[in-house]
C-alpha cells in the first residue's frame, strides 16, 4: 500500500498534529516494493549433485554406482562424469539424456585403477547449451582381498576335437578371469615355439607364424590370434597355452594347457570344372521323333539351382537351351528334370517340336557342380539332331509296296 499522512478535517489543523501524523505514518506504515530480480545467468542450469556408491566412504571395486541429479526449466539434456576437474570441451565425452526438467538416474562410472582417495566430477547440460558449474563427491578405493587363486582355460575356439575348421580361421583362447594382456605372447617371426600362445600341427616340433599380437576382448579374458598363412588343409592342429600367462594379481596358471585331440581342417576342395558327358538325342542323329525329351549329362553331381532353363517364352534364356534357328529364339520347355544322382537333366518340350527341323543343344558355363565349379566353356552341338514324323515313315513303306505292283 502506499504510504498516507492523515489530516484534520478542518483548515485550522495545528502543525503539531501534522508532525505526530507523519511519524505514525513511518511507523505505522509500510511502503510496497517490487520483489527483487533473478540476477542468474540467462540459460545456465542450477547446478545438480551427484553421490557415489549411495554417499560410501570406501570401495574395493573399481565400478562405481552414481546418482544423478540436476533441475533446470529448460530441461536438462546431457551429463558429463570425469576424474578431471577441468571444464569438458570434447562434446563426444557427453552422455545425452532425453530433455527432462527434474533429472534424476543411477549410472555406472569406471574408475582408474590406482588405489586411494578418488574425486568424481560431474557437469549438466540444458536444452539451451549451456554447461552447469561442476559438482563432486570423493570415494576411496581400498586394496581389495588377497587374489590367490590361478587363472585357468575356459575354452578354445576352435575347440578340441573340431573338424572340417577352415584354413583361414582365428585361434582363441578364454581365461576363467581377465589376465595381463602382456603375458599372452606369441610366435611372429618364424615357426620356433616361442610365447605363452602357441598352435602346432606336429606336436609343437615346430609352431604356427602368427601374423600379430594376442588381440585381447571380452574384458581381457579372451585373445585371439591369426595365422600368417593358410593353414593345410586337413591336418590336424593344437593349442598350448603356458604358464607364462597369470592374471592381474600376478598368479600364474597353474599348469601348461594343450588340447588333448586339437582341431582338424577342412577337407581339399574340389576346384574340378564338369563337363558335359552326352546329350540325347546324339549330336548328328536324325529321325528323332517330335515329342521327345532332351537329356544333358554331366561328369559330376551338379548344383540342382543352376540347371535352369526357359519356360515362359521364347527367349534364349535359362542354362541349357533348345534351338532350331542358332538360337536367335529357343524351345519353351515345361520343366528341368534333375535325377537323383544330379549327374542328368531332362528338358520336356512345351510343344511338340517341328517336323523335319534341325535342333540344336546350348548349355552354358552358368550351370556348377555341388562345388560352384562352373563348366569351363559354353556347350553348343556342332551338327544337332534332326526330328521326323510317323507319316514319312508310313509314305516311305508305301513307296516300296508300289514298286512291287511294278
Amino acid at each position: 500500500m502506499e504510504c498516507w499522512e492523515p489530516r484534520t478535517r478542518g483548515e485550522t489543523a495545528g502543525r503539531s498534529f501534522g508532525l505526530w501524523s507523519g511519524l505514525a505514518c513511518l511507523l505505522l506504515c509500510a511502503c510496497q516494493t517490487e520483489p527483487a530480480k533473478n540476477t542468474a545467468a540467462a540459460g545456465a542450469p542450477v547446478s545438480g549433485s551427484l553421490v557415489i556408491n549411495g554417499g560410501a566412504a570406501q570401495t574395493q571395486s573399481t565400478q562405481l554406482t552414481v546418482d544423478l541429479s540436476a533441475t533446470d526449466e529448460s530441461g536438462i539434456t546431457a551429463y558429463l562424469l570425469s576424474e578431471e576437474s577441468s571444464t569438458p570441451t570434447n562434446a563426444s565425452n557427453w552422455a545425452t539424456v532425453t530433455s527432462v526438467t527434474d533429472y534424476k538416474a543411477t549410472v555406472t562410472f569406471p574408475l582408474s585403477g590406482q588405489e586411494g582417495q578418488k574425486t568424481l566430477y560431474g557437469w549438466f547440460k540444458n536444452g539451451a547449451g549451456s554447461v552447469s558449474d561442476p559438482t563432486s563427491d570423493q570415494i576411496t578405493l581400498s586394496p581389495s582381498a588377497a587374489d590367490t587363486s590361478a587363472p585357468s582355460v575356459s575354452s578354445t575356439s576352435p575347440t578340441n576335437g573340431a573338424t572340417a575348421v577352415s584354413t583361414t580361421t582365428s585361434v582363441s583362447v578364454t581365461f576363467t578371469e581377465p589376465v595381463k594382456a602382456e603375458t599372452l605372447t606369441t610366435n611372429q617371426t618364424g615357426t620356433s615355439c616361442t610365447g605363452s600362445l602357441q598352435l602346432s600341427g606336429d606336436g609343437f616340433v615346430t609352431c604356427i607364424q602368427m601374423s600379430a599380437a594376442p588381440l585381447a576382448s571380452n574384458g581381457d579374458k579372451t585373445f585371439t590370434v591369426t595365422p600368417r598363412s593358410t593353414l593345410a588343409y586337413q591336418s590336424n592342429y593344437k593349442l598350448k597355452v603356458t604358464t607364462g600367462v597369470a592374471d592381474l594379481a600376478g598368479n600364474a596358471l597353474a599348469e601348461t594347457y594343450s588340447q588333448i585331440s586339437g582341431f582338424t581342417t577342412a577337407s581339399t576342395p574340389d576346384i574340378t570344372a564338369p563337363t558335359l558327358v552326352s546329350t540325347s538325342p546324339v549330336d548328328g542323329a536324325t529321325g528323332v521323333g517330335c515329342s521327345g525329351a532332351v537329356t544333358v549329362t554331366f561328369s559330376e553331381p551338379m548344383a540342382p539351382a543352376s540347371l535352369t532353363t526357359n519356360s515362359t517364352d521364347s527367349q534364349c534364356s535359362g542354362n541349357l537351351q533348345l534351338s532350331k534357328d542358332n538360337f536367335l529364339t529357343c524351345v519353351q520347355m515345361t520343366s528341368a528334370t534333375v535325377s537323383a544322382s544330379f549327374l542328368t537333366v531332362t528338358l520336356t518340350p512345351a510343344a511338340s517340336l517341328g517336323a523335319f527341323q534341325n535342333y540344336k543343344v546350348r548349355v552354358t558355363t552358368g550351370v556348377t557342380d555341388s562345388s560352384l565349379n562352373p563348366l569351363s566353356t559354353t556347350y553348343t552341338s556342332s551338327t544337332g539332331f534332326e526330328t521326323d514324323t510317323g507319316a514319312s515313315a508310313l509314305w516311305s513303306l508305301a513307296r516300296w509296296n508300289l514298286s512291287k505292283w511294278q
